[in-house]
């Protein structure tokens, strides 16, 4: 068989230099020659025993170090709300806060201060003294500073042994298509980063038109009763509808396991830097069981 040289390339006439012996030749006319052999090198079971026992101990303090700067880092608590009134951050845009106050009118005013960096917190929140029953209504009139922001009401706001519970109806923001209202269940039990299962969906265009609500406030109401979830919503200063208007009310049914006793109370959502909500003319009421004598 002929080997052809590379151009250029003289052949090896060193004798102290052996050369590679080739063990056998393939088909396509290409020599292999043999796999370089390794002395094994046997480490003693202690020696592994230690070894293990620093690689144990180097992850002990990297998860040690973690925790120490992961409580460093953590985010300051949320601003505390007012005398009387209780308030949860269910969603946190980092370490972004959301402020509640309350005015001489009684109504609630919802801030975003302008040193938060995004907009997709979301905070419900009520006066306490409200009674916990199953069966209740939250009302109030809104008005907001953009299309974005998202506002709301909640029902049966509970805190049960640590797992806190709601049912919201809020405006929905997305493709600022603002006359569609959704309903949510929220739950601490649910994984983040949205502990909520959405139910339903409204489109109240025949009642508020397709606008958004920066255009003009409006109404909102909605109660729970039973398993039965009504809402109503039509434009600030014109007269109430009744419940039985199809042209502005929606209901939907709700699991049987959400029918339980809880508060009524409001819902912000999605505020940007400096921007604010106001909820004016607030009705929370606890409607007694049709089972209670």
């Amino acid at each position: 068989m002929h080997i052809r040289e590379e151009a250029g390339r003289q052949p090896n006439t060193d004798s102290s230099v052996p050369a590679a012996s080739p063990m056998e030749t393939s088909g396509m006319g290409r020599q292999t020659y043999p796999r370089p052999t390794y002395p094994q090198r046997n480490v003693p079971p202690n020696r592994l025993r230690r070894l293990f026992q620093r690689w144990r101990a180097c992850v002990a303090m990297a998860c040690i170090a973690a925790a120490a700067l992961g409580s460093a880092c953590a985010p300051p608590a949320p601003p505390a709300p007012p005398d009387g009134w209780h308030q949860r951050s269910w969603t946190r845009d980092g370490s972004d806060a959301t402020s509640i106050t309350v005015d001489a009118d009684g109504r609630a005013i919802a801030v975003a201060p302008s040193t938060n960096w995004g907009g997709n917190s979301r905070s419900i929140f009520g006066p306490k003294g409200v009674p916990q029953t199953p069966d209740q209504l939250s009302c109030a009139t809104v008005s907001d500073a953009g299309p974005m922001t998202q506002e709301g009401l909640a029902l049966r706001i509970s805190d049960d042994d640590g797992r806190h519970r709601a049912i919201t109806v809020t405006k929905n923001i997305w493709l600022e298509l603002g006359w569609i209202y959704n309903v949510h269940l929220w739950d601490t039990n649910l994984r983040e980063p949205l502990p909520a299962t959405h139910v339903a969906q409204f489109n109240m265009a025949s009642s508020v038109g397709y606008t958004n609500l920066s255009s003009r406030p409006r109404r909102l109401c909605a109660r729970v009763i039973n398993q039965d979830l009504t809402i109503k919503v039509w434009p600030s200063g014109q007269p109430e509808p009744s419940w039985d208007d199809p042209s502005a009310t929606a209901s939907a049914t709700l699991p049987a396991d959400w029918v339980y006793t809880g508060r009524p109370g409001l819902y912000i959502g999605h505020l940007l830097p400096g921007r604010h909500a106001t909820f004016s003319e607030l009705t929370f009421e606890g409607f007694p069981s049709p089972d209670s004598d």
